[in-house]
């Protein structure tokens, strides 16, 4: 009696604990990493008033009601240091008044005939009045002899009620700014030369970003595989789309319910960079029982990507047919995907969620995608074009409806129900005689005994 009631008390505090540590709230987000300069860089009219034909004058301050210009950014120069750092200023017309902060610059360390285009963050050093200096992040000057800095872009965090809203469920994050030029850095005569060029790209006028969820099959708890995707149309027609770069940020997810309150918990934020789409077939095929199998291609046209996720497969298990039907939803038929003309499916991630652990929910954000290289065909020229594309984020809704449906199977389950029922009954009929043996030869041999003794 005396050890049963110390195994309840031990039991008791355990369940204290868990309640006790349960009972702690997550913090709702991640906490923003902070960027630490370590030294002290030069000040950016200093660095640009050693060209001697620089003025004050090419970058007055701009007119607020002139928003366009006046939020804008606008490249001045790049430069290296002696540290092998790249230094980036611009030209910001709202100056201090507003003192915008440049976020991401999208460049090219191979030259515009190869050209693929990174997304880089920028580093606030300091500014002047409406000159800005920035220093590119884990970012190393190469040694090579000649480099090359193809710029696409500089983007900053989008502004409300001044930037234009993505028009559709999406968000806007970051902005975009065209660049277009060149910088050759290479040394002729033991003097730095630096030559700045003109670059032809394509730029996205309008996009979605969005994914589709492709349930497992039967589990203790449901699983899925989310395959990410973003469709757009470019201000350049495009017969056929060959290959693209594509650029996101992941962050894992999860949240519980306890109590009746909802507790989160955001993982870092990873950037995915360069993600290389090319016109390959995909499958996932899911796990548990009667699991069904999904495809598609990398790169579809807006019509194709409608087709193939309308469709209904079949299953055969056995007498029984099973029915996965896949349908995007309304509001992206009607309305998201509106306007586009192409769709890059370029990452998957994975869902689960737990009915018998407090209804957790695991999944991936998918955010800040931006498409940074096309590769294309039109009118019977090749085109490989860096990219000019805003930064933006879908929801965490999927944008299809899957179903299952359950039928006999239309082909013979009649007959393999038939021949079913046929083995079940010669089963019972082979149990029932083997049972008459078997009490036939215990009695023979009760019976010999019997007559032994």
């Amino acid at each position: 009696m005396k050890k049963k009631r110390i195994y309840i008390t031990i039991m008791a505090l355990l369940i204290l604990v868990c309640i006790l540590i349960s009972n702690v709230e997550i913090d709702h987000f991640a906490n923003a990493e902070e960027i630490q300069i370590s030294q002290t860089y030069s000040n950016v009219l200093d660095d640009l008033q050693k060209d001697e034909s620089f003025s004050m004058d090419y970058y007055p301050q701009g007119d607020p009601n002139e928003s366009e210009n006046y939020y804008s950014l606008q490249l001045v120069q790049i430069a290296e240091s002696v540290n092998n750092e790249l230094f980036v200023y611009v030209y910001q017309p709202s100056g201090q008044a507003e003192d915008i902060r440049a976020s991401y610059i999208s460049l090219s360390t191979n030259p515009k005939e190869d050209i693929k285009p990174n997304i880089y963050e920028l580093i606030y050093l300091n500014s002047a009045g409406t000159l800005y200096k920035y220093m590119v992040r884990d970012f190393e000057v190469s040694s090579a002899n000649t480099r090359y800095y193809a710029v696409m872009e500089l983007l900053r965090p989008r502004i409300a009620g001044i930037d234009k809203e993505s028009g559709n469920d999406n968000i806007v994050n970051h902005v975009e700014f065209p660049v277009k030029r060149q910088y050759k850095f290479s040394i002729i005569n033991e003097k730095l030369s630096i030559q700045v060029t003109e670059i032809e790209t394509i730029d996205i006028i309008d996009k979605w970003v969005g994914f589709c969820r492709y349930p497992d099959g039967f589990k203790l708890y449901r699983s899925a595989c989310d395959a990410h995707f973003v469709a757009f149309d470019t201000d350049k027609p495009i017969d056929k789309l060959i290959s693209a770069d594509v650029y996101c940020q992941t962050q894992s997810y999860s949240r519980y319910w306890y109590s009746g309150r909802k507790y989160e918990e955001f993982g870092e934020i990873t950037p995915l960079s360069s993600i290389k789409v090319i016109g390959e077939k995909v499958s996932y095929t899911g796990d548990g029982w009667f699991a069904g199998t999904y495809e598609w291609a990398r790169i579809q046209s807006v019509e194709d990507f409608i087709t193939n996720e309308s469709r209904n497969d079949v299953y055969e298990h056995g007498i029984f047919d099973q029915g996965i039907n896949t349908q995007l939803n309304e509001e992206t038929l009607k309305s998201n995907l509106q306007g586009k003309k192409w769709v890059l499916r370029f990452l998957e991630t994975d869902y689960t969620f737990s009915p018998m652990a407090s209804d957790s929910t695991y999944f991936t954000i998918v955010s800040n995608v931006s498409i940074l290289r096309l590769e294309f065909w039109t009118n019977g020229n090749y085109y490989n074009l860096g990219v000019v594309d805003n930064m933006q984020s879908g929801d965490l809704d999927p944008d299809n409806d899957v179903s299952f449906t359950w039928g006999m199977n239309e082909n013979n389950g009649l007959i393999k129900l038939l021949k079913i029922m046929l083995a079940v009954a010669l089963l019972i009929l082979l149990v029932v005689i083997l049972s008459w043996i078997i009490k036939i030869i215990l009695s023979m041999i009760d019976k010999f005994k019997g007559e032994r003794y």
